[in-house]
């Protein structure tokens, strides 16, 4: 908790007005209508050729990791369902892998639809073009896994979970100021020793989306609509209510194995960054932060209050993918 008190401080230093963090929108007294910029060089067409870069990118990056040199067999369909949960303890990575689905899906939908938005695109057809395009990605992806690993309806319902939550965040502001899905990550030991011995392995050094022992999946709920109800609770505008779920020793699997694999239910409070940020003056570095903080929270941004453990006691040998 120290560290949370020591964020909070520096918080209320760099503001002299307690009044609602980046969650609560401003008395409308004190708002400040902005007129909409036209969008200059950055225009529609710039917007759409920047997302077919990011899936351009996004594309080759998979192959290698997931796909180039992989053995390959008939299509065929995974049809165990005890596995096909995000909360699965016996499969290869703890359910975290439909976790992870679920945010690359919503990440990359929500960073594709901002882009469409600078160009000049019209929100609700922005978000409905960009979660379409992160939902025909995923399906595609899933098609090919089909004839390596097995088509997961798992996997594709939480593709499609994660597209469906981007459209509702962008088109539903009072929902977008209340809650955030970030991830939280930072490499782990097994992972950091995949990638100095097999930085370019498929599925080894390359494949950090396999790295689920690193990451961390949290639902954020901000606190600062509170702030506005009373001046004793001017803090509550830097909180965050934070409910997370992981896995550890799953994937990459450790080598040798000591210690059983396990799932982590955990409840927190967070820094919420995002107020932090927008007291910063306005501009392009302050909206790159608000929307990174937006997905992604930083080591130690959370001090975990509760805590609870499943642990799959049993297994002598790795789940194998």
């Amino acid at each position: 908790m120290k560290k949370l008190a020591v964020l909070l401080l520096v918080a209320r230093a760099a503001s002299a007005d307690p009044g609602a963090g980046s969650a609560a929108p401003a008395p409308p007294e004190t708002q400040v209508v902005e007129v909409k910029q036209e969008p200059g060089w950055f225009d529609k067409r710039m917007s759409a050729a920047s997302v077919a870069v990011v899936y351009g990118g996004f594309a080759t990056w998979a192959y290698f990791a997931w796909f180039h040199g992989a053995h390959e067999k008939p299509f065929f369909f995974e049809t165990d369902w005890s596995l096909e949960n995000p909360f699965a303890l016996h499969s290869y990575a703890g359910g975290a892998d439909k976790w992870g689905h679920t945010f690359a899906s919503y990440a990359l939908s929500r960073g594709t639809t901002e882009l469409l938005i600078a160009g000049g695109w019209r929100r609700w057809p922005a978000s409905l073009i960009a979660s379409s395009l992160a939902a025909a990605a995923f399906t595609t992806q899933e098609i090919k896994d089909g004839s390596i690993w097995g088509f997961e309806i798992g996997d594709l319902a939480a593709d499609f979970g994660g597209a469906a939550l981007s459209v509702l965040m962008e088109n539903v502001p009072e929902v977008d100021r209340l809650i955030d899905f970030r991830l939280q990550y930072w490499p782990s030991h097994d992972f950091q020793k995949l990638f100095r011995e097999h930085p370019f392995s498929r599925g080894d050094g390359v494949d950090i989306a396999q790295d689920y022992s690193g990451m961390s999946f949290q639902l954020a709920a901000h606190l600062a609509p509170l702030a506005d109800s009373s001046e004793a609770l001017w803090w509550t505008q830097w909180v965050d209510v934070v409910g997370g779920f992981e896995t550890r020793a799953y994937s990459p699997a450790p080598m040798p194995r000591h210690d059983a694999q396990y799932q982590t239910f955990y409840l927190g409070l967070g820094v919420n960054l995002q107020g932090i940020i927008d007291r910063a003056k306005p501009g392009k570095l302050r909206s790159f932060g608000h929307g990174f903080t937006e997905v992604f929270a930083l080591p130690y941004q959370t001090s975990k209050l509760v805590e609870g453990r499943r642990t799959w006691i049993t297994p002598t040998q790795p789940p194998v993918q």
